[in-house]
């Protein structure tokens, strides 16, 4: 019985760009490397976890006041 040859697979992909959250179209240098995330990256505009706790907090604030003006009326 005949067998295909082994070829070597390829390691990389052939990207032209990439998209982000936003739709928007990022290019990719030619022979650029992707690396792997490891540990935290930088967060960017209102997107971190501060931010969104702190809007909670925020939030949870106006509730109660909301609650106190009706118990007060």
């Amino acid at each position: 019985m005949a067998t295909a040859p082994d070829k070597p697979s390829r390691t990389e992909a052939s990207v032209d760009a990439l998209i982000d959250e936003n739709g928007s179209r990022i290019e990719v240098p030619p022979h650029s490397e992707l690396k792997v995330a490891n540990d935290h990256e930088a967060t960017v505009g209102a997107t971190g976890p501060t931010n969104w706790w702190l809007y909670g907090v925020i939030a949870l604030a106006i509730i109660i006041a909301i609650l106190l003006l009706m118990q007060l009326l």
